[in-house]
């Protein structure tokens, strides 16, 4: 409350308590509308124009929040705290473009505690839903890929310990699948450790960025899948077009080099060629895996750096693929301020790109 001492000294106390509520709501990070007892707007800051798209240059004062706005869920909102006299309404609405609001609204009183309009606080909590969500995917999916193999171990299993394999080469047989369904299982936990530490460090900015050459990270990456190539007598040819010195985290790039190798022979056929290159293309450095593999359809282009996502799951599993490679691609790419792309057409085989900033 504000004491007036001098009656000359009213009107510019009056303006300067009215400069300070202005103040104090423009400088919030949460929306804010405030209400008269009709529901007309008396005062709204810049953030609550941006949450409902509001142009900041037009005149909405002293109009109805139900025409400004059209927001049935809003007006119930308004006209049960002004009506009938509720004091705290929090609710959470869904808009029709997706974009989640959690809403809290109370009567706007006097020092004196006359109701004279309704407050509203809003926040945008869109990327909140959007991360539950995704949490919810993510526990979904790993519960999938963990039980997938886990059964398969239990019933071979099952099957030898009750004495139903007499065959020493079918009981040889059942041994390799659990055996190979346990790497599976590793593979799994291991990507999943990986994806988790490099976006705890993303959060974190705990990451180590130094000068490194990008030819010896590539290949350093080729030296480590070179086994995995001559087994499928897959040639790995290396074009480097230009040396470059970046700012990089060199166990990382590299990580995210032997991913796209390892995707690519693991997909290509034998005898085949896989086609690594590192060029300058529009102020960005270019890391180029390609390969002669069956290809992608584009309706899976933008889907494939997704978590779990597989575009052929029995021969991704197959293959022991654990179906978090490219999701691990992505986030190291992301954490360099980089992007990763695919071009690729069924039959003609995938070409991935990870593009790097050069300043």
């Amino acid at each position: 409350m504000f004491i007036f001492k001098n009656k000359k000294n009213v009107r510019s106390d009056l303006l300067n308590q009215k400069n300070i509520l202005k103040s104090l709501l423009y400088s919030m990070k949460e929306g804010v509308l405030i209400t008269d007892l009709s529901g007309d707007i008396c005062e709204m800051n810049l953030t609550f124009m941006n949450i409902f798209n509001l142009d900041p240059h037009t005149d909405y004062y002293h109009r109805s929040v139900s025409l400004v706005l059209q927001i049935p869920e809003i007006e119930n909102i308004i006209d049960t705290i002004l009506n009938e006299k509720c004091g705290l309404i929090e609710q959470d609405i869904r808009l029709i473009d997706r974009k989640y609001l959690n809403i809290k609204a109370s009567q706007f009183v006097t020092d004196e505690n006359q109701m004279i309009g309704a407050l509203l606080v809003v926040n945008d909590i869109t990327r909140v839903k959007e991360l539950e969500g995704m949490r919810r995917t993510f526990a979904a999916n790993i519960s999938h890929e963990l039980r997938t193999p886990l059964t398969s171990i239990q019933g071979y299993m099952e099957t030898i310990l009750d004495g139903l394999v007499s065959n020493e080469k079918m009981q040889k047989n059942f041994l390799q699948v659990v055996y190979n369904q346990t790497i599976r299982l590793r593979g799994i936990i291991d990507d999943l450790m990986s994806l988790s530490k490099i976006e705890n460090m993303s959060e974190s900015g705990d990451l180590e960025m130094i000068g490194g050459d990008i030819e010896e990270v590539v290949k350093a990456a080729i030296l480590q899948c070179e086994e995995k190539a001559k087994q499928k007598k897959i040639t790995i040819s290396l074009t480097i077009i230009e040396k470059m010195d970046i700012q990089m985290n060199i166990r990382l790039m590299e990580q995210a080099v032997y991913n796209l190798l390892d995707n690519a022979i693991k997909f290509s056929k034998e005898e085949s060629v896989v086609n690594v290159g590192v060029k300058i293309v529009a102020n960005e450095l270019s890391v180029i895996v390609a390969d002669q593999g069956p290809g992608i359809l584009k309706k899976h282009h933008q889907r494939i750096f997704e978590r779990f996502y597989m575009v052929d799951k029995a021969r991704s599993r197959e293959l022991g693929g654990s179906g978090l490679g490219l999701s691990i691609v992505k986030h190291i790419v992301q954490i360099h301020r980089g992007r990763v792309d695919v071009r690729s057409e069924a039959g003609h085989g995938c070409e991935f790109i990870i593009f790097l900033p050069l300043g």
